[in-house]
């Protein structure tokens, strides 16, 4: 009876992750960190980070969302936030969650958007201040 062995399965990276791994040795590990594969060194610390903060893909989809809803409601393309909410095959209660959104601070959204430190996407469907100043505090 013979043993066949099956190939051994290694992660897909992109090239310099590959060169970084191999230049370690085997004491550190790619790994996906936020949707992305980064080396990971056995403290935990990421060996490449990234370059620029990297926004947060939940929450600019849920912004980009509920824009585009408040634009189909102003145009009146849509009678009420309900008839939307069939419309898109979502919950009603979660079409006025996300609408809440169009809300926030200008400058709040760009936050957002630049990938700095932003709140949970959430943190951000719970009622929050529609006062502008309120939303910096």
């Amino acid at each position: 009876m013979s043993v066949i062995e099956e190939p051994v399965k290694t992660p897909v990276v992109d090239d310099c992750a590959v060169l970084r791994f191999a230049a370690l040795g085997s004491h550190a590990l790619p790994a996906r960190r936020g949707g992305r594969r980064r080396i990971v060194a056995p403290d935990g610390s990421e060996l490449a980070p990234a370059t620029k903060p990297q926004p947060d893909g939940s929450l600019v989809k849920a912004l980009a969302r509920a824009h585009r809803w408040q634009r189909m409601l102003d145009e009146g393309r849509f009678a009420s936030a309900r008839e939307l909410a069939e419309a898109e095959r979502v919950g009603h209660s979660y079409l006025g969650r996300i609408l809440r959104l169009t809300l926030l601070a200008p400058d709040v959204v760009e936050h957002i958007l630049d990938g700095h430190r932003a709140p949970q996407l959430t943190q951000l469907v719970q009622p929050f201040p529609v006062e502008w100043e309120r939303q910096r505090e």
